[in-house]
This record gives structure tokens, C-alpha cells and sequence, in this order.
């Protein structure tokens, strides 16, 4: 749901504004407003789901998902349509890092491999296969279904998680113990400096108040993350854990491989599709044909010579 939205609404853009009746500065910001929300709750998941349990961070929000989705094609008011994928986006950045936490807490070791090949397979396969099914859905059977189809996708996420996840109480050691300040500085100050990174381009980066505001007040909120940590009795992200030799190489990893993945991932079909403006309908099957066939036939391959 998380990579076909996100390229659904990247590339279908164009076709949205005029669904929508909206001009060019409106749909700029309902991109960002659609895309910078992801980072809120982002961050806190793995907390969230230790507390809560997978059920409780998976099923609720995949079904609010699904009705905020069926909402947003039925929507005119450009305010309305804001708070919406406000709300959207939020949701939507739940899901991946929750993906990872049902991964490692409810499979057995010996499937890792292959959960998390599928899980990196889905970043390269959903940008290139979501240029043709958005020619499809265009073309054929109209551009709400850029977000109906996941009217469908996320109660069957709801109904899956339910049945795969076990049964856990809440834990309210942690949740009395809570570090809500730090989880909250952290992702309103990642989300407030990806509104200024998405917008800066278009509106001349500092010579623009809008960029300036969300640029420093995303930098006090961070700064205020961090004097929150070494403060506070039970940090959320104790600073000193965060610092130490394993866990600096693993982000330092995930890093590098998120920067690689996505130079692969993102640059022929942005390529194409941005500066040879080439239309969904021009270059999908293509796409499809030789970079998602691939992908789907040496992932395998990969994962049994891993084994």
C-alpha cells in the first residue's frame, strides 16, 4: 500500500489537480501535505508496538485508512482534501516500519530472510509497476482508484494482522513511563523540515518565509528532542544506545542501503517520466517488462543461495 500509493500520487499528480480543480501551488502543497505526514508516527512505532502490541498498531489504523481513502475522491474543499491526506499520510507512515516490527517479533528466525527479501523487493517493484497500473486505472476504470484500491488493500492488512499477530496486553510499565515529549519533537521536527526540503524548490528556498519557518521550527523541535533525551528519566531513544558501535554501523547501513536502493529504484522511472515527460501510458509496460520481471525472477534466486 505504502510504495503504490506513494507512486500512484507521485505520478498521478497531473491528473489529480484536474480531478480535483485544483491549480499548481495547490497541488504542490497537497503533495506535501500527502508525503511530509509519513515521518510523524514513523519514528515511534517500534515503542508503540512494544506497548500496544502489532494488533493494536496494525488493525485500527489500517481501517481508519481505509475510510479516510473511500473519503478523499468523494471530497471538492481544498481544506477538506488537506486534512485528509493529512490524516492519510500519517496512517500510511505507520505501516512500514510496523511491517519490520511483525518481521522480527512473530516469525521464526529461519523465515527472515526471505520476509525481509520480499519487504526490500517491494520499493523497486511498486515504483516501476505503479507507473502501468496507474495507465490502467486512468484509462480504463478512473483515478479514484488511485486511492479505492486501497479501500480493499487495508482491511485485508487489518484482517492479516489480526490472525498473525498474537494477543498481547498492554504493557503500562511502559506506557506510565512514557517519553511522549521526545516522540513527539522527533517526528514533528523530522515532518517540519521534509515540508521545508519539498517546498523549498518551488518557492526559492530562503528567500520564503514558509521554507524559513518549517526549516528552523524543524530544527528547534529536533534540538529539543535531544536536550528532551538527556533530561528526561526513561528516554524514548536514549542518546547512549543510539551511539553505540553496533547500532551506529547497523543505521549506518540501512543508510546506505536506502540511498542505494533508491538511486536504482527511482532514477530511470523519474527519469522518464519527469524529464523526458513521458506519460504513464508510454512507458509502463516497459517498465514492467524489464525491470519488475527481473526483480520478481532473481529475488528468489537471491533468497535460495542465501540459504
Amino acid at each position: 500500500m505504502v510504495g503504490f500509493h506513494s507512486r500512484l500520487f507521485g505520478i498521478g499528480l497531473v491528473d489529480l489537480r484536474g480531478a480535483f480543480g485544483l491549480g499548481f501551488d495547490e497541488g504542490a502543497w497537497l503533495s506535501t501535505l500527502a508525503t511530509a505526514p509519513q515521518i510523524v508516527f514513523a519514528p515511534a512505532v517500534a515503542w508503540l508496538a512494544a506497548a500496544f502490541g502489532i494488533r493494536r498498531v496494525m488493525v485500527v489504523p489500517a481501517l481508519v485508512y481505509a475510510v479516510v481513502s473511500l473519503l478523499i475522491p468523494l471530497t471538492s474543499d481544498f481544506t477538506a482534501l488537506a486534512v485528509l491526506h493529512v490524516v492519510h499520510g500519517a496512517l500510511l507512515g505507520v505501516f512500514v516500519p510496523a511491517t519490520l516490527m511483525i518481521i522480527f517479533r512473530n516469525l521464526p528466525m529461519k523465515w527472515w530472510i526471505t520476509a525481509i527479501a520480499i519487504y526490500a523487493l517491494r520499493g523497486a517493484f511498486t515504483v516501476n509497476s505503479g507507473t502501468a497500473l496507474l495507465d490502467f486505472y486512468v484509462q480504463h476504470i478512473g483515478w479514484q482508484y488511485l486511492y479505492w484500491q486501497d479501500v480493499v488493500l487495508a482491511p485485508l492488512l487489518a484482517f492479516l494482522a489480526y490472525k498473525g499477530s498474537p494477543r498481547e496486553s498492554v504493557n503500562m510499565d511502559l506506557v506510565r513511563h512514557a517519553d511522549w515529549g521526545g516522540m513527539l519533537f522527533l517526528g514533528m521536527g523530522l515532518t517540519m523540515l521534509s515540508v521545508a526540503v519539498d517546498q523549498g524548490n518551488r518557492l526559492d528556498w530562503f528567500e520564503n518565509g514558509v521554507v524559513i519557518s518549517t526549516f528552523a521550527g524543524g530544527l528547534v523541535l529536533i534540538a529539543a528532542f535531544f536536550v528532551n533525551e538527556m533530561l528526561v528519566e526513561r528516554p524514548w531513544a536514549s542518546l547512549g544506545a543510539i551511539g553505540t558501535r553496533n547500532v551506529a554501523l547497523l543505521i549506518s547501513v540501512a543508510l546506505l542501503y536506502l540511498m542505494s536502493s533508491l538511486s536504482n529504484s527511482v532514477l530511470v522511472p523519474n527519469y522518464l517520466t519527469t524529464v523526458a515527460g513521458l506519460r504513464p501510458e508510454q512507458i509502463g509496460v516497459t517498465l514492467v517488462t524489464w525491470v519488475c520481471g527481473p526483480l520478481i525472477l532473481m529475488t528468489p534466486i537471491a533468497v535460495w543461495g542465501h540459504a
